[in-house]
Formats: C-alpha cells, sequence, structure tokens
C-alpha cells in the first residue's frame, strides 16, 4: 500500500481485491523462500546453501528484467496530465518539408518532445534559437508512452530548456528516416516514479536486484557463521588446522583429571587388595600367620 500510495500514486479507485490477492500471493512465495534457506531448515548443509545462492539469483535475474518494465508502466500509470498540445515538431507527421522544424514556444520553461508512434525511442534531437545554439535534449531514461488520442499515440523520449517565448529550430536524428516528433508541454507525473523515469538504467537494474542480493548476503552470512562454529576455541589464529573440526579433534585430558583417575584406580586396588586377604585368611589352618 506504502507503494501504491507514494512510489506508483496510480489514477483512479484501487482494485482492492487485486491488491490483497497479489499481496498474500507475495507474501507466501517469500514466507516458503524463507524457509527454505532461513532458520526454518533443520538440515544445514551445503545443499541448503545451493539452494539460497540458486533462488537468490533467480530472483535477481527476474528483478531486473522487470525493473525497467515496471517503472515504465507506473510512470503511465501515474500521469494526471498530458498536454496533447502541439508547438511544432519534426518528421513527416508534424511538417511536410523535411529538415528542421519549426517550434513556436509561448514562455519560458521546460518542453517534452513526444515520439509519434512507433519512432525511436532514443533520438539526437538539438534545439537552436534565441540564447540557443545547437543545445541537446536530455533523453529520458525510461520513456512513458500510451499517451495521444486515437488518432495518434506519443511516447515521452526528450525534454529541453528554453530562455523565452520565440520560435527555435528543432531537429531529431534517428535510425528512423521517418520518425517524428513533436514538441508539448512535459507530462505531470506523480509519486517517485516520475523521478525514476530520469534516474540511469544501471540504478534502476541495481533496484530490482537488491532482493536477490540481499537473499544471497544472508546465505552467505549464515554459511560464514557456521563454518566459525567448527573453530578450535583454542585457536589464536580463529582457522581451523588442517581442516578439521572439534568434533574431529582427539580428547586430551587436562592434570587434574588425570590425577583424580589415578586416585581412584589406587582406591580400587586397595580394596581389592584387602577383600583378597580376607578370603585367605579364613581358609588358612589356626595359628597361620
Amino acid at each position: 500500500m506504502a507503494v501504491y500510495r507514494w512510489v506508483i500514486p496510480l489514477r483512479g479507485a484501487a482494485g482492492w481485491w487485486g491488491v490483497l490477492s497479489s499481496g498474500a500471493l507475495l507474501a507466501a512465495g517469500g514466507a516458503a523462500s524463507g524457509y527454505m534457506i532461513g532458520p526454518g531448515n533443520v538440515r544445514r548443509s551445503r545443499l541448503s546453501d545451493r539452494h539460497g545462492y540458486l533462488i537468490g539469483g533467480m530472483v535477481t535475474v527476474v528483478g531486473v528484467l522487470l525493473a525497467q518494465v515496471t517503472v515504465q508502466l507506473g510512470a503511465e500509470g501515474s500521469t494526471s496530465r498530458h498536454d496533447v498540445i502541439s508547438y511544432g515538431g519534426v518528421g513527416p507527421y508534424a511538417t511536410a518539408a523535411s529538415g528542421p522544424g519549426a517550434v513556436t514556444l509561448p514562455a519560458a520553461g521546460r518542453y517534452a518532445i513526444p515520439a509519434v508512434g512507433f519512432a525511436p525511442r532514443d533520438p539526437d534531437c538539438r534545439v537552436t534559437g534565441v540564447g540557443l545554439a545547437n543545445r541537446s535534449a536530455e533523453l529520458v531514461t525510461i520513456a512513458p508512452g500510451d499517451y495521444g488520442t486515437d488518432a495518434a499515440s506519443y511516447a515521452w523520449v526528450a525534454s529541453f530548456n528554453v530562455p523565452g517565448p520565440g520560435t527555435y529550430s528543432l531537429t531529431c536524428r534517428s535510425f528512423d528516416d521517418q520518425a517524428s516528433y513533436i514538441v508539448g508541454g512535459t507530462p505531470d507525473i506523480r509519486g517517485a516514479v516520475g523521478e525514476l523515469v530520469h534516474w540511469p538504467l544501471v540504478a534502476i537494474w541495481f533496484l530490482g536486484a537488491v532482493p536477490g542480493l540481499l537473499i544471497i548476503a544472508n546465505t552467505a552470512t549464515r554459511r560464514r557463521a557456521r563454518r566459525r562454529k567448527c573453530v578450535r576455541p583454542h585457536d589464536p589464529t580463529g582457522t581451523r588446522s588442517s581442516g578439521q573440526t572439534r568434533a574431529s579433534l582427539p580428547v586430551v585430558p587436562s592434570a587434574s583429571s588425570a590425577a583424580a583417575s589415578l586416585v581412584r584406580s589406587k582406591g580400587r586396588y586397595g580394596v581389592m587388595l584387602r577383600h583378597a586377604r580376607a578370603t585367605y585368611s579364613s581358609f588358612s589352618p589356626t595359628g597361620a600367620t
């Protein structure tokens, strides 16, 4: 619910049954994974460590693959406002002429460059005009799409700032010569996902890999703790000698225990000697010494 409220605040009424059922399934999956690699596993062997590393690796890969898609869909669902007003653009959809497109902007500020249809999401767009000399537009790392109307769909791929109103020249280069790009207002994306779309892609992948990396780190920590329990307690170096565990080392008795055993042995031998003398005396003739 916290993610739904602050990170990806989707529009409209929440599908509570879907949210609760998804949360229950995720909780059950997390509990099963924790039982397999956590303290609930009675058999703490190398096999359990392998399970922990395997599960951690799988969760890491899945998290990396889903991180970018999650941020993109979350940004699209959290967009509260997007103006489809076009101030001009470049390409066959925006203008009939080839070459740079004329863009008339009403005020200073930040503007978005949406891609029309299936145009490439990583164009090299440059803006030239009053106070700007061939300035490169800033690409959006994860371009949210699904904007526009029934006539055309748009995806926010770049943005730029202008110092004041006026007419500017826009050029966008990509591997598709027929790609079209227009200029409009920046979408209003609520929540933390509005900033995540600008983060480096490596950082987004790292966020997706965090759960799996935590599982791997926990497995390695538990394995290291088990190895420390097998170290000889009187070893000052804190390492095992010649790969032996405490259970396989010979037991050497201390001096006090050896002395106590000797005293007990002497006591038993004395009792046996006195018993033998009494038996011999009972069978000997009268007056025998």
